[in-house]
């Protein structure tokens, strides 16, 4: 196709699920090309300290993390390419992207590992270490601490009730008495000694010189400061799929569709990681998904080479 650059093979995104499914891809030498994204690493670079990745018992920063798998991917040849996809073109194959960087690259197989980004407080102070959005990754990091959780929903619940295991002190923080959490677990929210739910009460700033101190609350009597090691945002995650939006099939969050094959609603074009329906929001399952998402491409690519 002229003017363009046609690989068997690109995975858009590189955190977890697409160093993983380059990895694969590589091995089978299938020369696959990722595009990196505006954040080399995904999500999983912001966590300070991961202790439940398989094979680092000293635990390993989620920089790192991301860094020893590229290069792991890398020794087999995958290649990498900075740039931000801004338009995608699925109609026929070989499929088409276009690049921040005025370059379009063609196709035959696409794994698309784009991730979600957590939602924000939007208020001052939410770039301080010591701001969270996973109880499961960083939980233990706050052992006989106190921790904010902010939210109403089950992810709330469920990271407060997990928090209470290592912290001294769960304050739960929500601006209504409203809670969409399951019934069940308000009630083991309630039924749990150190979690001290806090109804209408809304964050206004996060206070701290480079980690969190304490945030500032407000409720409709008073403005006041209250001490804390951590805040945990858990008010939800937007799915990074706009890209995708008419072209595959969407679930009514936004979120890619996949089968068991971890293959979308287009012959070809797999899905993995937090952009596709995922319960368990962590590396080692966002890995897993891009292994098989990898598996099923190369069959693909196999097949169709075997057809032509």
């Amino acid at each position: 196709m002229e003017g363009s650059t046609h690989v068997p093979l690109i995975v858009v995104g590189s955190g977890p699920a697409g160093l993983t499914a380059a990895l694969y891809a590589a091995r089978a030498r299938v020369n696959p090309l990722v595009i990196r994204g505006p954040l080399p690493g995904g999500q999983v670079t912001h966590s300070q300290q991961i202790d439940n990745f398989p094979g680092f018992p000293e635990g390993i920063s989620g920089f790192e993390l991301a860094t020893r798998m590229e290069e792991h991917a890398s020794t087999y040849g995958a290649r990498f390419h900075d740039a931000f996809v801004t338009r995608v073109d699925l109609q026929k194959t070989p499929y088409r992207l276009y690049t921040d960087d005025g370059l379009l690259w063609t196709a035959d197989a696409l794994i698309l590992c784009t991730g979600a980004t957590p939602r924000a407080l939007g208020v001052p102070g939410e770039s301080l270490a010591g701001v969270e959005h996973c109880a499961t990754c960083d939980g233990p990091l706050y052992a006989d601490r106190t921790v904010v959780v902010v939210g109403g929903g089950s992810t709330a619940f469920t990271d407060a009730l997990q928090l209470s295991h290592y912290a001294r002190e769960v304050l739960l923080v929500h601006r209504s008495d409203r809670y969409r959490a399951e019934q069940v677990l308000q009630e083991q929210v309630q039924n749990t000694s150190n979690i001290q739910l806090l109804p209408h009460h809304t964050v206004q700033s996060i206070l701290g010189t480079e980690q969190v101190q304490a945030v500032q609350l407000k409720n409709a009597h008073s403005t006041f400061v209250l001490p804390t090691d951590a805040v945990f945002v858990c008010i939800g995650s937007v799915p990074n799929t706009w890209l995708f939006e008419g072209q595959l099939r969407l679930d009514q969050q936004g979120l890619i569709l996949t089968n068991a094959f971890m293959q979308t609603s287009l012959v070809g074009v797999y899905a993995a990681g937090e952009v596709q329906e995922s319960q368990f929001k962590q590396a080692i399952t966002s890995a897993g998904d891009g292994a098989r998402a990898a598996l099923h491409a190369i069959q693909h690519l196999h097949l169709s080479r075997s057809m032509s």
